[in-house]
């Protein structure tokens, strides 16, 4: 018997290169309610958000570790998330947090 759909169903807070958001409803349809779900390639998630089914053993991985950081910044710090990255992204920004984040100096003034 299979297991009952849910309303879980939720997009990716964010577009990635190479996303599955427009296949994933065509992969839950053929694998069905797994028990053990592995996403090797995670990215912005959109497969796992995209299942229909109870949750039960989820395991995600990526070799790009800011992704990693990304989603465990939503999970333990939501909000503090949203303030920095709702602003629009432009090319010296983007550096200069870049430096922030891997060298620890400190953004220019008039830089977030």
């Amino acid at each position: 018997m299979a297991a009952p759909m849910v309303a879980r169903a939720m997009k990716s807070p964010f577009p990635y290169p190479g996303g599955k958001s427009r296949s994933a409803h065509l992969m839950w349809e053929r694998l069905g309610d797994t028990p053990n779900r592995v996403i090797p390639f995670w990215g912005s998630g959109a497969e796992l958000w995209a299942c229909p089914y109870e949750p039960r053993i989820e395991t995600v991985n990526d070799i790009d570790c800011y992704i990693a950081c990304v989603w465990r910044a939503i999970k333990w710090a939501p909000e503090e998330t949203a303030y920095w990255a709702d602003d629009p992204v432009n090319e010296a920004d983007l550096h200069a947090l870049h430096r922030f984040i891997v060298l620890g100096e400190m953004p220019e003034a008039g830089v977030r």
